[in-house]
């Protein structure tokens, strides 16, 4: 499923916003402000959404089996509760099962499922209420995945805990870890972002790094072996940004271009094959984008001037949001004239923000996270209440 700021979606959106000119002088892409009203922060977990909205505070809805509408309940509820003596928070990441927000200083607190210890509370204890992550650390950056979660501080290092059967803490062993724990490395990185057995990070220099699970290439080192440690990811492009599939990997070039790696067995590397691969492809697209980011086998991009683009796994949920419910190997339109300013993908639905702080999702809205009643597939975006 990094961002900071009162910016949008998961905690994988780059720290370096703008989208600078390419070598052969092309235009600059500038990715736009966020709202400043509205919903000012948004994100999708599996079945479950959660956002800031302005002036309001913290809201969640979906499924709630494990707690992670953080409500103090374990009801599932269509409508947005708040979340229960939540701290203001200036960003949202959601795990598969579970949910954390970063307050403006820097404090991290997680709710909902814990079996692997993804809250990083030091026990495996499950919570329906935010709980402080433990060591007081403070982060400029933080990304849930599956059931592990990592961080930044304010000098660059990674810190991961939870779950880590594939190596995705990133500490050379595979031992979970019931509270953060620093990733063995050197690299001091600007972004970080964590999926459901791997997660990647971006060095000062624009370079891909990345660990854990490996089965299909999505670390993008040219194998499919798992990974305990750091590994550059070959082929020599940079990075402004990077957005995590379950078992895929997406990065945002300075010039605009997407380039994709691990499975693509549903299109979701959006080359216009069914391939999977273990180095960085191109994406096949002449629109040069500003934002990515990734669902479980399918992703999304943000143009320049607004418009939002799908492409990969699309049969069982609607999620490429262009009113058919086929799988694409390349970019294609979301089926609305709405323009946004940023785009937010869960596991099978995506949402897009308007500058006004207007959000209109689309894909499987089983629990209601979308909005609504609940129970439906929204083949094309409909507004959030």
């Amino acid at each position: 499923m990094t961002l900071r700021l009162a910016v949008l979606a998961r905690a994988s959106v780059p720290l370096v916003l703008s989208v600078a000119c390419a070598g052969s002088g092309g235009p600059t892409a500038i990715l736009p402000p966020g709202p400043t009203e509205g919903y000012v922060a948004l994100a999708l977990g599996v079945h479950h959404s959660c956002g800031i909205r302005s002036g309001e505070g913290t809201f969640c809805r979906g499924r709630n089996r494990f707690g992670q509408l953080g409500d103090g309940t374990l009801r599932n509820s269509p409508r947005a509760v708040p979340v229960a003596g939540a701290p203001a928070f200036a960003s949202l990441s959601l795990g598969s099962d579970y949910s954390c927000g970063l307050t403006a200083m820097g404090a991290a607190f997680c709710w909902g499922a814990n079996a692997g210890g993804a809250l990083g509370t030091g026990n495996t204890e499950s919570s329906s209420l935010p709980m402080p992550v433990s060591g007081g650390l403070i982060f400029r950056a933080l990304s849930a995945g599956g059931a592990s979660t990592c961080g930044l501080d304010a000098s660059g290092r990674a810190w991961c805990w939870g779950a880590n059967r594939s190596g995705q803490l990133g500490n050379g062993t595979r031992d979970n870890r019931l509270e953060p724990g620093l990733v063995a490395t050197d690299e001091e990185f600007v972004t970080i972002d964590v999926a459901e057995t791997h997660a990647c990070a971006l060095d000062r220099r624009g370079r891909a790094w990345c660990w854990g699970g490996n089965s299909h290439g999505g670390l993008g080192d040219g194998t499919t072996e798992d990974r305990s440690f750091p590994v550059r990811v070959q082929g020599g492009e940079t990075f402004v940004s990077l957005a995590l599939g379950f078992v895929h990997t997406c990065g945002l070039a300075s010039g605009g271009t997407a380039w994709c790696w691990g499975e693509n067995v549903l299109g979701q590397l959006g080359d216009g094959t069914w391939t999977d691969r273990s180095r960085p492809v191109r994406v096949d697209s002449k629109v040069p984008f500003v934002q990515l980011d990734a669902g479980a086998a399918h992703t999304c991009a943000l143009a320049v001037a607004g418009q939002a683009y799908c492409w990969g796994w699309n049969r069982d949920g609607g999620q490429l949001g262009n009113g058919t419910r086929e799988d694409q190997a390349v970019p294609t339109p979301v089926a609305t004239v709405e323009r946004f300013v940023r785009i937010v993908l869960g596991r099978v639905a995506g949402c897009g923000v308007q500058s006004d702080g207007q959000a209109w999702c689309w894909g499987n809205n089983e629990f209601g996270e979308l909005g609504g009643s609940g129970g439906s597939i929204q083949l094309v975006p409909r507004r959030l209440d």
